[in-house]
């Protein structure tokens, strides 16, 4: 039984082997005798190489030009002053009025005289909530609310 096996194993072999071989086209193709034309033409190599002259002894310059516009560059110029950041203002009395008075009347707003720490509080007790304002828009509810409705 063994034996049946290892022939089996090496007849496998043998015909992966072949179809392998047939599969690259086995042995090279025989030449057809037709000559492929080259696509440039090659210059015939000269049989007689020129004699040097004194002339080619010298080495040879090309006259300087002077450079032109597009060859000059100046280095960029380095800027004077610091970019500036751009600040947005935040209009705090239309955010209280679109803000604010969804839930709320302008009255009740009005109506509390809270230092500074009693807004910042409130206003982040209303975002708590479900108030919508970004950090920066907070701060700047809470310092209008502590200027204009403070103690």
């Amino acid at each position: 039984m063994r034996s049946s096996r290892v022939v089996m194993g090496l007849l496998v072999v043998v015909l992966v082997a072949a179809g392998g071989l047939s599969a690259c086209g086995g042995a090279p193709a025989e030449p057809t005798g037709v000559v492929a034309e080259p696509t440039e033409a090659v210059p015939e190599p000269t049989e007689v190489a020129p004699e040097p002259t004194e002339a080619a002894t010298e080495p040879t310059q090309a006259p300087e030009e002077a450079p032109t516009e597009a060859a000059v560059t100046e280095p960029p110029a380095e800027p004077t002053e610091e970019p500036v950041e751009e600040t947005v203002s935040i209009d705090a009395a239309a955010l209280l009025q679109e803000r604010c008075t969804v839930c709320h009347g302008l009255g009740q707003t009005e109506a509390a005289q809270y230092t500074q720490e009693q807004w910042d509080d409130t206003v982040t007790r209303m975002v708590g909530y479900g108030a919508v304002l970004n950090d920066e828009e907070k701060v700047a509810l809470i310092d209008y609310l502590a200027q204009t409705y403070g103690p």
